[in-house]
């Protein structure tokens, strides 16, 4: 994102009936591809403006208030109290039938996105214009949907919350560490969605120089990284002990961070029933890593928070990348 020359920061978007089931075995908020599918659609809808000389780079989001559309229930003797997805009870069929159930998982946010923008309009024009160009893009972004739901005003939170801002990026990292060392408490409270791939990896390589015939495999890591295990030691010591790794801050989760493809593309039209028989068709599976939730008085710069897309046409994989790692382990 060398050509970014700004930072949008659009707070307290409220979200309502999002898609919470982000991949086949995770839930609770959207993926990551959803709101890079965003950035990508707003991008679209804002070059058919005027401004259409605003180019988006990357994007990342900021949770300060999220409901699962769920309820309770008792599943029995064992099980105990269980919670499972309100489901919707659609229109009648064309034939007068009672239309089937699709299970779906809802979910209401409160986010706010950043986007990494360039515009180098804005080097060179007042506060005032590019405030004007925020308010217009904030309003733009209110009529499309983000990961399935719809987007709306809150009533009950003051206008001067929900007024988007916007800083300069600088050339170097210090610079923008010291932009945003009093600007980032304007996303408290609430927790930032970054990268902990390289811990995933880390993980795994000290499995294998431990021991290389039982060594853990990467679902192995993402499973022991988001939950504790206690282990009764029956030795002298006789005492539970803690197993697992240990998180520096916030909270661990997998998370799928994109698509790798299961065979090769097919051609325009050589598949019935897709969406747009004049585009290229790919079956393609879900691409896991490990995430943090970090509160945004914890990150150092304003651009850890930013995840860019990136895709290896010829493998056919498709990921998300974010470079909150990187800054962490300088810091170190």
């Amino acid at each position: 994102m060398t050509d970014t020359t700004h930072y949008i920061v659009l707070p307290h978007v409220s979200i309502t009936g999002a898609n919470a089931i982000s991949s086949p075995i995770t839930h609770g908020f959207p993926s990551i591809t959803a709101f890079i599918g965003l950035m990508w659609a707003l991008h679209r809808r804002a070059g058919r403006t005027p401004l259409s000389d605003i180019a988006f780079h990357g994007v990342g989001v900021v949770c300060h208030r999220h409901s699962e559309q769920s309820l309770p229930y008792w599943a029995g003797t064992g099980s105990g109290m269980i919670r499972s997805f309100c489901q919707s009870r659609n229109p009648l069929t064309s034939k007068g039938e009672i239309a089937p159930i699709i299970e779906e998982g809802r979910t209401n946010l409160d986010v706010s996105l950043i986007f990494a923008v360039e515009c180098p309009r804005w080097l060179s024009i007042e506060k005032a214009g590019i405030t004007r160009d925020l308010q217009k893009i904030r309003d733009l972004l209110m009529t499309m949907r983000a990961a399935g739901g719809v987007m709306f005003e809150r009533g009950d939170i003051p206008a001067s919350l929900t007024r988007p801002w916007a800083v300069k990026h600088m050339p170097d990292r210090a610079g923008n560490e010291a932009t945003f060392a009093e600007l980032r408490y304007a996303l408290s409270p609430g927790f930032g969605l970054v990268s902990r791939h390289q811990y995933l990896l880390d993980t795994i390589s000290e499995g294998v120089g431990t021991d290389a015939e039982h060594a853990p495999s990467g679902f192995d890591v993402i499973m022991a990284a988001c939950r504790r295990e206690w282990k009764y030691c029956p030795d002298a010591a006789k005492k539970w002990v803690q197993r697992g790794g240990s998180v520096r801050e916030s909270w661990i989760a997998p998370i799928p961070v994109g698509f790798a493809g299961l065979s090769r593309a097919s051609g325009p039209g050589k598949l019935d029933g897709v969406r747009d028989p004049s585009l290229r068709h790919h079956f393609v599976e879900s691409v896991f890593s490990l995430g943090e939730w970090v509160q945004p008085f914890k990150i150092g710069s304003i651009e850890d928070l930013i995840w860019s897309s990136s895709s290896e046409e010829p493998d056919g994989v498709f990921v998300c990348k974010n470079n909150y790692e990187a800054s962490f382990k300088t810091a170190q």
